[in-house]
């Protein structure tokens, strides 16, 4: 490999030169710790009139230097891209911004023309030596450090915007205009907001008697630190080499370079006629990754989905399984990861709609648009899972779904077997809805320790090519996981010593979740969150105390409230009103419309309700009023306690009696 290795400051650098952060590179993504770092070395530096020296850098100048020497051929400026050392040169490309805002802010305040003139030159030569190329009226020709988008219809890197020598601190919302064409933020537009705003504010910061604590003599130093500042600088003279060295020196990498290296391989692999394909790609993987997680979480996850295990390998080990894969087919595996981001976006933070749309339900998709409760009945299921914070079961839930259209496409839908495969699906998500309501939702587990059992049938659904093997493979599964699940012993008695009104949001929803269960037994009907009982007029349930926890016009009842209230749980530390077992679902509506209800007893109330033509709403309602209704002049903690361990038992019940047919 043919290079050229030189010490020099990073005015050198940038002297006569332009700088391209390519394709195959990962976008800006230090962290406040990085730069935190970053600032407090360079403070260091600065204060101690030291020279700063930042590592390695390497440049592809595509031979284009060498060629103009070797023609004696005069040019004024080259264009690099930056192979590696792009985290640096941004961070202080944006620094060397902030520092240009903050002396003009000096500049209008100080008196000394001297001074004066010195702050104006010391502007105009950040600007020019650092931030943009300009023409003789100083607009701006180009930045001097941009992305592979700057000519784009969006700022992939947006310094373009940053670094125009009319900018003047304000930033927009939707789009700027840049080279006289309008182009769409990013998220790492508003990433370089951030980095810009935290540098500004240590350059702006003021003592108590409102002066400026770095004051324009450090800005000055600072300046000349930063410009003064020494790299190792090696450079390479084409594509080839300069992405070979990128891997190479990646390699040894950090956990957020699996997809930084596999982004490179793609370059690397694939024509160069298809790099736009694999930009426009990557890009849509990466913003599907944005809020779920991260690009890395969703590599591992979409190899757990294919090869089970090794999904939490180290970075450098997952990016070669990812790679091997991929192996003459890089387009195909591409592809393939565009699709499961579909997914993973959806199954993450999607709605109903968007969740059902990416599982491509074409067999199975006619009934779910003809049938609401089908649809419902699918997506309660991960919403149970959204609500516990679990995505464990994720990559096994996308491999199921490939497999289950894989066998339907087979032909298995033109055979008898169709009217009972097409029960699958919802099936499946019922089990893995029931396990992490008992287990995690309900009971203390943690949610990853059935992540080795996800990551084996992931790998085994993936395996399957006929309905046979699927069948097998679903039993095991079942079996395996009731294995897992809490016994009823232990279940009843979280339940009782944990569902308290009020004790977190999570508790909370098992509540409502628990009610949930018992209406859907007896409705057979899918229902959850916020229509979790549709039949009412309204969109939500609350949950209202039976005897309440306010006081009472019935003074004798007052004197069993205070007892309820008093009776403390040892183990929660709740009192017994709050506990389910006191609990009653009911619509927002009603009880909105129940007014000064709650100053009466459990007794009172219950008469009351009786003239209410939409009492009881639910059936578990129904079967409050049937089995209790005796006990409502004297209801007790007792009562309340028989009341919790009764749900408990009804609730595991209905789960134990759900067998999954295959």
């Amino acid at each position: 490999m043919n290079m050229q290795v030189d010490k020099k400051d990073f005015e050198e650098i940038f002297k006569n030169r332009t700088f391209e952060i390519p394709r195959y590179q990962r976008g800006y993504d230090w962290k406040k710790l990085n730069r935190d770092t970053f600032w407090n070395d360079l403070s260091y530096h600065v204060e101690n009139s030291k020279t700063l020296f930042l590592g390695t850098i390497i440049l592809n100048d595509y031979g284009l230097e060498e060629e103009v020497a070797k023609k004696k051929k005069p040019t004024r400026y080259f264009n690099h891209a930056i192979v590696d050392g792009q985290q640096r040169f941004t961070t202080m490309t944006v620094l060397f911004v902030a520092l240009r805002e903050a002396l003009k802010t000096r500049e209008l305040s100080e008196q000394d023309q001297k001074l004066k003139k010195r702050l104006s030159r010391t502007i105009e030569g950040i600007a020019e030596k650092f931030l943009a190329l300009q023409d003789n009226n100083y607009a701006l020709i180009r930045p001097r450090l941009y992305g592979s988008a700057y000519k784009s219809k969006k700022i992939k890197n947006g310094l373009a915007y940053f670094t125009d020598p009319d900018w003047e601190g304000d930033f927009p919302k939707e789009a700027v205009e840049v080279n006289g064409k309008k182009r769409k933020l990013t998220m790492e537009f508003n990433r370089f907001k951030q980095v810009y705003s935290d540098f500004i504010l240590k350059l702006n910061e003021k003592n108590n008697n409102g002066d400026f604590n770095l004051d324009i003599d450090y800005l000055l130093k600072t300046y000349s630190t930063l410009s003064q500042a020494e790299f190792i600088e090696i450079v390479v003279s084409n594509d080839n080499e300069a992405i070979t060295l990128f891997e190479t020196v990646n390699a040894r990498g950090k956990e957020l370079e699996t997809s930084d290296l596999l982004k490179n391989n793609f370059f690397k692999e694939v024509p160069e006629s298809k790099w736009n394909t694999v930009e426009k790609d990557w890009d849509m993987i990466v913003e599907n990754s944005e809020k779920s997680g991260g690009i890395s979480r969703l590599l591992k996850h979409f190899y757990v989905s294919r090869k089970g295990s090794g999904g939490s390998s180290p970075p450098q080990v997952l990016y070669e399984n990812l790679k091997s894969l991929g192996s003459g087919r890089e387009l195909i595996l591409l592809e393939e990861i565009k699709h499961y981001s579909d997914f993973y976006k959806s199954i993450n933070g999607g709605s109903q709609s968007e969740f059902l749309k990416q599982l491509n339900f074409d067999m199975y998709g006619q009934s779910l648009k003809k049938n609401a409760a089908n649809r419902r009945h699918i997506f309660s299921s991960i919403e149970l899972l959204r609500s516990l914070n679990v995505t464990q079961p994720q990559p096994m839930i996308y491999s199921f779904f490939e497999t289950f259209f894989k066998i339907s496409h087979n032909g298995v839908s033109r055979t008898n077997e169709y009217s009972q495969i097409k029960a699958y699906p919802s099936i499946f998500l019922r089990q893995i809805e029931y396990f992490h309501y008992i287990n995690n939702g309900v009971g203390e587990r943690r949610a990853n320790d059935t992540e080795k059992l996800y990551q084996n049938t992931a790998q085994d659904f993936y395996e399957c090519d006929d309905l046979s093997s699927f069948k097998d493979a679903l039993k095991k599964f079942y079996r395996e996981l009731k294995k897992e699940r809490d016994k009823r012993g232990t279940f009843v008695e979280n339940f009782c010593n944990k569902l308290y009104y009020g004790s977190g949001s999570i508790t909370d929803s098992m509540i409502n979740y628990s009610f949930h269960v018992i209406e859907r037994d007896h409705k057979k009907m899918a229902l959850l969150g916020k229509d979790i009982f549709p039949n009412s007029d309204t969109t939500d349930v609350s949950r209202d105390h039976w005897a309440e926890q306010k006081d009472t016009h019935d003074t004798n009842y007052e004197k069993i409230r205070n007892l309820i209230i008093n009776d403390i749980d040892p183990i929660s530390g709740e009192s017994t009103i709050d506990s389910i077992g006191n609990l009653i679902p009911m619509s927002e509506r009603l009880n909105a419309s129940l007014g000064n209800l709650s100053v009466k007893s459990p007794y009172e109330k219950s008469q009351e309700l009786q003239n209410r033509t939409e009492y009881p709403e639910y059936e578990v309602q129904k079967e409050f009023i049937n089995k209790y209704g005796q006990y409502f002049k004297t209801w007790d903690s007792n009562n309340i306690k028989d009341r919790s361990s009764d749900l408990a038992n009804s609730v595991f019940d209905i789960i134990e009696n759900t067998h999954p047919n295959v």
